[in-house]
């Protein structure tokens, strides 16, 4: 880990950030690496990806600009009870690490940013918002340089099982996006360039015709109508265990002294995509926790 890495590190710490600071290393690399111009993010969140990307540019030494974009929805990062609350705050870290004068954010979606900014010749989009990549890249496709990098997050494939005490909500939002991007990579209109935590480097294909995208898409939607999950990823014991972690650590650290940890549940090479046939066995499918 060199000094770049622990800087990310603590990034991830303070903004609370969701990836792998392996990710955010790359994502340092793809700005330091690029000509710098203009950035877009749809999907701020915490703001973390968007610092990665700041810091890496800076040290480019390039003249860069990253527009990003938040719906701010209630209930989600980044954390504050109004919309003016969350872009304060996502400023703030912004201004901590030293890039708040490299980014304008925009309270809203990819058609919002379009609205308000304008972009052009766009040198590197990352989208990680709601899984509707189709929808972000038919309006912002036509906008990128001809040799952008095209990071788009949660592409591993699996669906998530997220619980409390009454309710079980199917997240099928990386299900969603594995088929979307594989099929935009057939089609011609992406490039994959490398898969890392989870997240795909892509370079801008082909121009794409108007609709294309949402036309494309439509296959990959109609197969969201069922999936299959194991039983075991209805237990709230998991997630009530990576609460309490999070809130308390040091119960997390005295739990795994004295209670091995289980075994990590088996993937098979392919995410699940149907509903097995009546009588079929469920433990087939495995869902990553």
């Amino acid at each position: 880990m060199d000094e770049i890495d622990r800087l990310l590190l603590e990034v991830k710490a303070t903004v609370h950030g969701w990836m792998d600071v392996s990710v955010y290393r790359k994502l340092y690399d793809t700005a330091a690496e690029s000509p710098g111009g203009t950035f877009v993010e749809i999907g701020t969140s915490s703001g973390a990806a968007s610092i990665a990307l700041a810091l890496g540019a800076k040290a480019s030494g390039n003249a860069f600009r990253l527009l990003s974009a938040d719906l701010f929805q209630p209930g989600l990062r980044p954390f504050g009870a109004t919309p003016e609350e969350k872009r304060a705050g996502l400023y703030r870290s912004f201004a901590q690490f030293g890039v708040a004068d490299a980014i304008d954010h925009v309270h809203g979606d990819s058609a919002d940013l379009i609205a308000v900014r304008e972009p052009r010749d766009i040198t590197i989009l990352l989208i990680d918002a709601d899984g509707r990549i189709d929808r972000d890249l038919e309006r912002l496709h036509g906008r990128l340089a001809s040799d952008a990098a095209i990071i788009i997050d949660d592409i591993d494939g699996w669906p998530r099982v997220h619980s409390n005490a009454d309710t079980a909500v199917i997240d099928q939002k990386h299900r969603l996006s594995r088929m979307l991007v594989d099929t935009f990579v057939r089609e011609g209109l992406l490039r994959l360039a490398a898969e890392h935590g989870g997240a795909g480097w892509f370079v801008r294909g082909r121009d794409a015709a108007r609709g294309e995208f949402e036309r494309l898409a439509l296959p990959a939607y109609r197969q969201l109508v069922k999936v299959a999950l194991p039983l075991a990823e209805f237990d709230p014991r998991p997630r009530l265990r990576t609460r309490l972690a999070r809130r308390l650590p040091w119960l997390a650290r005295a739990w795994r002294r004295f209670i091995p940890a289980p075994p990590p549940p088996a993937r098979s090479g392919t995410p699940p995509v149907a509903m097995p046939e009546r009588g079929e066995i469920f433990e087939q499918f495995t869902v990553a926790p």
